[in-house]
């Protein structure tokens, strides 16, 4: 059976590693062109976004595969969703092949089972293999800008949202009985999840630390906030309101030595480096968990539902 979903699903496993195996090859080799024409001491400063002169060209195209395609490439998963996830019970079920399966001695829950390790296997393979290749390609500025930076390709959350997207898609073309549909309801579900996840849940996953000095390798979320001189703790506009100063994103000289004589302290919420690898964690079990939830939705609609 292993072989059979091997034969079936190989031409949808192998394209869609070649989209993720070529992208991370492509870190990899500008990894590599760096690390040989930029001296070591200054290889770090090419990720800051000016550089320097050893530099050379890099800065500009390591400023493009930072943040203009890293935020395209945050959407890998979906891909793994809409391609491989959607169609592997829905193609089966447009083309009514299942049946013949069913009528080999193989029962419906073996027959989903096994075309599901054989995904899931070359999934989670791929997810790591890019966030590896990202997370080598960044090394050297680890030091300066800390490990928060490489945060969505991380090495333990970017393979559970490959996992999450992919079993989105299953669920939904197993439902829906069609990849297409399927294929939508991985790419907005995932898009949707994504967002909330990054800018709702992650920063808050344990409770911020209020700091007066932030350093490199610290992730800042949210509003900053004033303390005054008796320590009850003001939001940012309230603070500004007391010192008699205007609303505005950015502090001048002459508003920073208003705040001091008013007796306002500047804080900021910050997530401590030291907390990166369990907000890994944190992060690969909220899309884990409904990431099995969704696969058993489909085995419930494969043996209850189709007939």
């Amino acid at each position: 059976m292993i072989w059979l979903a091997w034969r079936q699903d190989r031409l949808k496993l192998l394209g869609i590693g070649a989209v993720f195996l070529v992208l991370a090859g492509g870190y990899v080799a500008m990894g590599i062109g760096m690390r040989s024409t930029v001296p070591t001491t200054a290889l770090r400063n090419c990720f800051s976004g000016t550089g320097s002169t050893e530099c050379g060209g890099w800065p500009p195209l390591v400023y493009f595969a930072r943040y203009d395609a890293g935020m395209l490439f945050s959407l890998l998963p979906a891909v793994a969703g809409m391609f491989l996830g959607a169609p592997l019970v829905a193609q089966e079920l447009e083309h009514h092949t299942f049946r013949y399966a069913w009528t080999q001695g193989i029962t419906r829950t073996n027959w989903l089972g096994v075309k599901l390790l054989v995904a899931v296997a070359f999934v989670l393979v791929y997810g790591i293999a890019f966030a590896a290749g990202y997370a080598w390609w960044f090394a050297p500025a680890l030091k300066t800008e800390g490990w928060w930076a490489t945060f969505d390709f991380g090495l333990v959350s970017f393979p559970a949202g490959c996992l999450f997207a992919f079993a989105l898609g299953l669920a939904g073309g197993a439902v829906f009985r069609r990849t297409l549909p399927g294929m939508a309801v991985a790419l907005a579900g995932f898009l949707l999840v994504l967002v909330t996840v990054k800018n709702f849940l992650r920063p808050h996953y344990l409770t911020p630390l209020l700091v007066e000095q932030t350093h490199s390798g610290e992730l800042i979320t949210g509003k900053s906030f004033f303390r005054d001189r008796a320590g009850i703790l003001h939001g940012y506009e309230e603070g500004l309101s007391l010192a008699g100063i205007p609303p505005s994103p950015g502090l001048s000289l002459e508003a920073q030595q208003a705040l001091r004589e008013a007796g306002l302290t500047r804080l900021f919420q910050v997530q401590p480096s030291g907390r990166f690898w369990l907000f890994q964690l944190i992060e690969a079990g909220v899309y884990t968990v409904p990431a099995v939830a969704f696969v058993a939705l489909a085995f419930w609609w494969v043996r209850r539902r189709l007939t």
